[in-house]
């Protein structure tokens, strides 16, 4: 009797659990890129449409990071962060990165992030703080521009999906 209770509760769990990743949701991803030097004087678009982003913007910018929060509940504040210390020539130290909050408010259906993005900028010894008013997701599959800052060459975009959480 008792072999066959855990057995039971076994499976029940195995079900569960693998209920609770395979179930729909939605997604947002973001995106921040360099932007490179022969594109700083390139119009860069409010949205772009499709989930390749790095092919949208190939030969124009690069991959710094990128990530990706499943499951997406209303009031859910996003934290992204790539960052590089290093010492400088000087045996300073030194930081190079970005660190971003974002909130979502996914209320009555209706998408949007706001927040901010700190930039960090090597040998420069500053930062630059991005205030990202609302940002309205009105598509699934369409990148959002978050901010753009040619002249410290970092662009971020965000978009949402729907699916299967992983």
């Amino acid at each position: 009797m008792k072999k066959t209770f855990l057995c039971l509760m076994s499976i029940w769990l195995l079900f569960n659990i693998n209920a609770a990743w395979a179930s729909d949701g939605t997604h947002v991803h973001i995106a921040v890129l360099f932007i490179d030097k022969g594109a700083l004087n390139e119009s860069f678009p409010a949205e772009l449409v499709g989930d390749d982003i790095e092919g949208a913007l190939k030969g124009k910018a690069e991959l710094m990071t990128f990530a990706h929060s499943a499951n997406i509940l209303n009031g859910d504040v996003l934290n992204i962060q790539n960052d590089t210390l290093r010492f400088n020539d000087a045996k300073e130290m030194e930081d190079y990165g970005i660190n971003c909050s974002l909130s979502m408010s996914v209320a009555s259906g209706s998408w949007t992030t706001a927040g901010l993005c700190k930039v960090f900028l090597s040998g420069k010894d500053k930062q630059v703080t991005h205030i990202i008013p609302s940002v309205s997701f009105k598509k699934s599959l369409v990148w959002y521009k978050l901010f753009e800052d040619k002249a410290n060459h970092i662009i971020a975009y965000s978009m949402k999906e729907s699916g299967e959480n992983l």
